[in-house]
């Protein structure tokens, strides 16, 4: 990552000071955040060193600006203890003794918070003491030339269509365009089914172009993708709106018919009150509850991100409420009615077991998880927006996790009995949606749908 600090300051060695400092750096990753690098020039050992970052010349986010631990650097290694007090204060020696020889390099470092803040201006270092042996101090020199932050923010997501590779950091201002949009006018209109017809007919697309004219996600644009756009602008399904919960994750939401779902697998950690959802790691503890909580496919994190979490129906019937705020778990009827939607009819929706006949491959979405089968095959794939994803179930019985990559199970809010609760499955190896009791301890996705 490039970070755009104009460091102004001059490297010289200084023949009437004892040492001279600096601050000669900022520097950020993922990782371990933002961090200060203060680097020293001495000709006599240093027995510590009293320093504070003067920060009165930023402007912008100032009042929440931070600092944290000191760590690092020549004075790291010479064993001294090592302390800030949040404000820029540095305070630093060696209960031992020891001295920082002569030498030149990074002093030490110190973490702040400025990459989460938008702030600019200059940055200085003043020097309170740097004692020689038995405390007399040092004679110092702190080049009067700071470091100016002028970081530029801007949208850093390459998928944004405002995406800046000059940016250091987010503004929170990304737009995107969105599938079906490949002239990238911020419409859907017959231009875009123009230009997909032009690229069927034998036009070499663009990398952007093979994204959004992918509209059922089975890597080819065809026929069926300019059917799924041309329902799009009949049934303006385009308009694509978000919903937050209280974790602070943002969902994409679709309009299926009269209702608007998330279009995506709920992962929330807390109920809409704040309180705790518990994560249940251990299968044997997982087997005995009669309480809300939610588990992890596999223990492993990473799933999350792709797969959403695995509910208990507890969790799904708590009134404490596990979707976000507008937003609740669909019930047996809901599900119905979107399936009626996309073409099934009454009689079989009613009907417990596997029903139906595309509605399944209308509901299944992102072909790349999903195994080969009748599921991803059928022409109708992807083609609700809804995009069900095989995120698998953790047992009742055993706690085991099952199924990633072949199926899908989402619960119902509607109880069958005191054991058992409606539920809906989707498989990769047919087209159709199956309507299922299940035990309420059995671990399963969550969609949910707006109130």
């Amino acid at each position: 990552m490039k970070f755009f600090i104009f460091l102004f300051f001059i490297i010289s060695r200084l023949f009437t000071q004892d040492v001279s400092l600096f601050i000669s750096g900022w520097n950020v990753d993922e990782e371990n955040g933002s961090w200060l690098d203060i680097y020293m020039e001495n000709s006599e050992p240093v027995y510590g060193f009293q320093l504070n970052i003067d920060t009165s010349g930023l402007i912008g986010d100032v009042s929440e600006l931070s600092f944290g631990s000191v760590f690092g650097g020549r004075a790291e290694d010479a064993g001294f203890a090592l302390a800030s007090n949040g404000s820029g204060l540095i305070l630093c020696f060696s209960l031992e003794g020891n001295t920082i020889p002569n030498g030149v390099g990074v002093l030490t470092s110190v973490h702040w918070n400025a990459d989460e803040l938008m702030v600019y201006g200059p940055l200085y270092l003043e020097v309170v003491n740097v004692p020689g042996d038995g405390g007399v101090p040092l004679s110092w020199v702190v080049p009067n030339i700071p470091i100016v932050m002028n970081p530029i923010y801007g949208c850093l997501d390459p998928d944004a269509n405002n995406y800046n590779p000059e940016a250091d950091f987010d503004s929170g201002s990304c737009e995107y365009f969105q599938q079906g949009d490949l002239n990238q006018d911020n419409q859907l209109n017959v231009l875009d089914i123009v230009r997909m017809v032009n690229i069927i007919m034998g036009d070499i697309p663009s990398e952007y172009e093979l994204w959004a004219g992918d509209m059922n996600e089975d890597e080819i644009i065809d026929v069926l993708d300019i059917v799924i756009i041309v329902n799009c602008i009949i049934t303006d399904c385009w308009s694509v709106s978000t919903v937050t919960d209280f974790d602070g994750n943002v969902y994409n939401t679709v309009i299926i018919g009269d209702q608007e779902w998330m279009a995506e697998n709920l992962k929330v950690t807390h109920y809409r009150n704040g309180d705790e959802i518990p994560n249940i790691t251990n299968n044997s503890e997982w087997s005995s509850l009669s309480t809300g909580a939610y588990g992890i496919y596999n223990n492993d994190p990473t799933n999350t991100e792709v797969y959403g979490n695995l509910y208990n129906w507890y969790a799904v019937d708590d009134t404490r409420g596990v979707c976000p705020e507008g937003f609740h778990a669909p019930s047996d009827e809901e599900w119905m009615e979107l399936e009626m939607t996309l073409g099934m009819s009454y009689e079989e929706a009613i009907t417990e077991g596997y029903r139906g006949t595309d509605e399944g491959s209308q509901l299944a979405g992102n072909v790349d998880l999903w195994d080969s089968g009748a599921l991803e095959s059928n022409s109708e794939f992807g083609a609700s927006g809804f995009l069900a994803l095989p995120g698998g179930s953790r047992y009742d019985y055993n706690g085991y996790s099952y199924s990633m990559g072949n199926y899908c199970y989402f619960w119902s809010s509607t109880a069958i009995s005191s054991g058992s609760a409606w539920c809906r499955f989707v498989g990769y190896n047919g087209s159709g949606v199956g309507r299922y009791s299940a035990y309420l301890r059995v671990g399963f996705s969550v969609r949910c749908i707006g109130d």
